[in-house]
């Protein structure tokens, strides 16, 4: 998951009714709108969108839903911008995603979840760029990243870790370049290696839950 991300868009294309719309909703203003309460339907009737208009902006929420009816999205409006805990939510209504933002931008520690509540992955925001470490866990609690970031651009040392803490593969950035990487199997023995592992690359040992390959 994650980069890995792992992650944004605008309140606008939540409108369009894709259950699976990311988490990184930004600015809600839009055009003069009519006050009150709008709500948007998927073709079976079921609630897709709800929010409320006051003086031609967004304010105090904006919500998704999923096709089948459960929350996907809460956000709070102030004056037309979400300002406030942005949380998403599996369609088993346990929390996924939460992030707070400012201003309509995201701007402070944002945390996804796995399904069962554990921890997935922790980001720092500043006017909606990562900043600073950044960390991703495996499903078992195991720490299997730690990143730095400068304005959302790779910075410094990132580590990688196999599922049960030992050193996989180490990279170092300068400039937003990584300069070197250090490739460790199972035993511990390292070479230096020039394939790129990016914080995407977790998202597919997530996604089945194996240990990184120990080659190149």
């Amino acid at each position: 998951m994650i980069q890995n991300i792992f992650l944004f868009l605008t309140i606008s294309l939540i409108m369009l009714g894709c259950d699976d719309s990311t988490n990184k909703t930004k600015s809600v203003t839009a055009e003069k709108h009519k006050d009150g309460i709008e709500k948007k339907y998927y073709d079976d009737g079921n609630l897709r969108f709800e929010t409320l208009w006051k003086n031609g902006k967004q304010e105090e929420y904006a919500r998704t839903y999923y096709r089948t009816g459960e929350l996907q999205h809460d956000m709070k409006i102030k004056d037309g911008l979400e300002t406030g805990m942005h949380k998403t939510y599996y369609k088993s209504e346990k929390l996924k995603f939460e992030a707070p933002y400012l201003n309509g931008k995201m701007h402070g520690l944002a945390k996804e979840y796995y399904e069962d509540g554990t921890i997935k992955s922790e980001t720092f925001w500043q006017d909606n760029k990562s900043e600073g470490e950044a960390k991703k866990f495996y499903k078992n609690g195991q720490l299997a990243l730690t990143a730095y970031w400068e304005g959302s651009r790779s910075s410094g040392v990132w580590k990688y870790y196999y599922d049960d803490g030992k050193i996989w593969f180490v990279a170092t950035y300068k400039d937003h370049g990584r300069v070197k990487g250090i490739l460790y199997d199972n035993e511990g023995n390292s070479k230096e290696v020039r394939k790129a592992y990016f914080f995407n690359e977790l998202e597919r040992i997530f996604a089945s839950y194996e240990k990184p390959n120990k080659t190149e």
